[in-house]
């Protein structure tokens, strides 16, 4: 299976041969844009679902692509996939479209991020670990999504590595709905997987965690919190041994799965 095939079930299940000039402001979503997307080396770009054309994407996609954002096209982005990710991609995909179109409601579609992570190959053949999270815009007259805005951030530094399961998160103060496992390439809320992993934590201990999620050593972590490296080695013991992760970068993979903001 190639990145053609996840191009071709979009097609089918978003796309319309009729397709009338949509319209939408980008402006009052500049401040969702902020507040759901992550900082960092990463790319962002809008697809417009029915054309599969691309809108406003970000100059640093050629850092990923090889190809500058004025010619960069969804199947260009989409082949950067490791070849081993695209089946686990499709299987996404599925479950994305599934939850969208046939669990929320009309009105939720554009209450909900998604979040998934993947291996990409850039242009130097270097395997890459990314967090790809998207918002949908909006919808058509029919209620069909029509614009995405998508963001891909390069996580390897985490030392993290993708699981078969996405995530949705409300952004209105609903349900999220995590780890929903991605093997059957449907939406079931049964094969949900939430550990609570961030409910366990304190608001000091998740501020830690965000900081070591962006990078920050200990020492690094003391000095812009105001305490001491001692402190804050005391504070990582303590959420290892609260969430039961062997180690930070598992205990950073299930935060972000859960909601972590980067």
């Amino acid at each position: 299976m190639d990145s053609k095939e996840i191009i071709r079930y979009w097609e089918s299940q978003y796309s319309s041969e009729k397709v009338e000039k949509g319209h939408f402001n980008l402006e009052p979503f500049i401040h969702g844009f902020l507040s759901a997307f992550s900082p960092g080396h990463s790319y962002h770009y809008i697809l417009n679902f029915k054309r599969m054309d691309l809108r406003f994407v970000s100059h640093s996609v050629e850092d990923f692509t090889g190809k500058p954002s004025s010619e960069v096209t969804i199947e260009d982005i989409l082949s950067t996939a490791h070849p081993d990710q695209v089946t686990s991609i499709k299987l996404k995909e599925q479950v994305i479209h599934d939850f969208y179109v046939n669990f929320l409601e009309p009105d939720q579609v554009k209450t909900y991020k998604l979040l998934y992570l993947y291996k990409l190959l850039d242009p130097k053949g270097q395997v890459k670990v990314m967090l790809h999270q998207a918002l949908v815009l909006n919808t058509d007259e029919h209620g069909n999504i029509e614009n995405v805005l998508s963001s891909h951030t390069d996580v390897t530094y985490l030392g993290i590595q993708p699981t078969p399961s996405v995530s949705f998160f409300s952004l209105d103060g609903k349900t999220s709905y995590y780890n929903i496992s991605t093997e059957k390439g449907t939406f079931d809320l049964n094969a949900q997987n939430h550990s609570g992993i961030l409910e366990t934590l304190t608001p000091r201990e998740k501020e830690v965690v965000s900081l070591l999620a962006n990078g920050l050593s200990s020492k690094e972590i003391a000095s812009k919190l105001n305490l001491s490296v001692h402190t804050i080695q005391k504070h990582r013991k303590n959420i290892l041994q609260k969430t039961g992760c062997s180690n930070t970068s598992e205990l950073i993979r299930n935060c972000i799965l859960e909601g972590l903001a980067l």
